[in-house]
Parts: C-alpha cells; sequence; structure tokens
C-alpha cells in the first residue's frame, strides 16, 4: 500500500533544501522554468482541482427532509467571500484585476518586478503593489501564487509564456488554479463554484500582457465585472 505524502512537509523540506536543488537547477538543461520544484515534486496536474474538505453532514440528518431547504441554501456565488485581489500589475490582465478590484472596491495589491517594471514602463503608483527584491518576472509570479489561497488563469488562445509558467507553478505546489478561456468562457457560476470549494479569500489573477494579446485588458475586464457584479 502506498503511503499517502504530506504536502505540506513537503514543501518545507524543499524550502531547506533550496540552496542545493538551485544549485542543480543551474546545472541542468530542459527544465521548464529552472524552477527547483520541477526536479523533487513530481506531480499529477490539478487545474480546477483544491483541498477536499471532509463531509460534516451525518447520514441520519443527510436522510431528514428540511422544509423550504432550496430558498434556504447559500448559492455559490453569495458564499465567495473574495477580500483581496492580487496581479503582478503588467499590461492584460494583470492591470484588468485591479482595475476591477479599483472599481469595485475590493482591497488589491500583489507582488511587482523591483523598480515596478512592466512592458509599457514603471506600474503607476495607483495600484498598490510591492516591490520583489528581484526585477525578473517569474520571481513575482512565483510569490504571487504562493501568498494567494487560488489562482484564476485567463486567456484567449494558447496559454503560452508567463500565463503557462503561472499555471505551472500553481500546479507544482498543489495550489488551487483554475483557467478560463475568454473566447468561450462557460457558466459564469464555474467560477463561483471553485472560489466557494477552494475557501478563496486572496485571489491571484494573471493572464497575457496586452503585446500579446491586444484585445485581452477589455475582455478580462468585463469577464470580471460579471464575475465580481
Amino acid at each position: 500500500m502506498r503511503a499517502s505524502v504530506d504536502l505540506g512537509k513537503h514543501r518545507l523540506y524543499l524550502a531547506s533544501k533550496r540552496p542545493e536543488i538551485d544549485n542543480r537547477c543551474m546545472s541542468q538543461s530542459g527544465i521548464a522554468w529552472n524552477d527547483p520544484y520541477d526536479l523533487l515534486f513530481p506531480h499529477k496536474p490539478i487545474s480546477d482541482s483544491c483541498p477536499k474538505e471532509p463531509s460534516i453532514i451525518s447520514e441520519t440528518s443527510r436522510n431528514k427532509s428540511v422544509p423550504n431547504a432550496a430558498t434556504k441554501s447559500e448559492s455559490p456565488k453569495d458564499a465567495v467571500r473574495i477580500e483581496r485581489i492580487v496581479s503582478g500589475g503588467q499590461t492584460g490582465v494583470d492591470r484588468a484585476a485591479l482595475d476591477v478590484a479599483i472599481e469595485i472596491d475590493i482591497p488589491h495589491g500583489g507582488w511587482c518586478p523591483l523598480g515596478r517594471i512592466a512592458e509599457d514602463g514603471p506600474i503607476p503608483s495607483c495600484y498598490q503593489l510591492e516591490e520583489h527584491p528581484s526585477p525578473k518576472y517569474s520571481d513575482r509570479t512565483k510569490r504571487n501564487v504562493i501568498d494567494s489561497d487560488g489562482t484564476l488563469v485567463l486567456y484567449l488562445s494558447n496559454l503560452e509564456g508567463g500565463t503557462f509558467k503561472t499555471f505551472h507553478y500553481a500546479e507544482c505546489i498543489a495550489k488551487p488554479c483554475l483557467k478560463i478561456r475568454l473566447t468561450h468562457p462557460g457558466r459564469i457560476e464555474r467560477v463561483h463554484e471553485w472560489l466557494a470549494k477552494c475557501n478563496v479569500r486572496t485571489l491571484n489573477i494573471a493572464g497575457p500582457r496586452a503585446s500579446k494579446e491586444p484585445e485581452i485588458y477589455q475582455r478580462a475586464f468585463d469577464y470580471l465585472m460579471r464575475v465580481f457584479a
């Protein structure tokens, strides 16, 4: 019988070995993103999954009829209580997420590269982002995934570049991640259900920059307004 793996302890072990792992990363090629977790953290893609909570409903109470249960039960949207939206501050999806947070008065933040760099110049000061010690986009991306309860990835065509790396890293460290293709987004309730199921309070939102997908900002802004309206 296979022993179960305690992912929390596993990640702590990796953190303690990080200098040694980083050296191994530098000496190997073909590792996506040169990420230490890719070497020691074999994983099964989890995409939309999140840790499952044990049921607190007993079989006895399950079989009892509850009058007007349908009217009393909370809908997934009612159960969503997003307390903070974060992103890396890049053009495109990142800015759309921050602008939606400002528009509907949800606290926002997140990590951006040292110097507040983005493809269109310094990230405006109206976005309350914290500068990462590193100027590399990948470092702030990882930190935003780690510091959030879950990551929502919005895209139009294919997952590639930094958008793919965000999704891949969330999988590697077993953080809830949902990807939505905005050309075929499906039911808006799917996002509500995922947020409620995974108990997401701090939501990281990521996706392509404007130079890669010129329409992505407006598409992402409109979609997120529908999600949180």
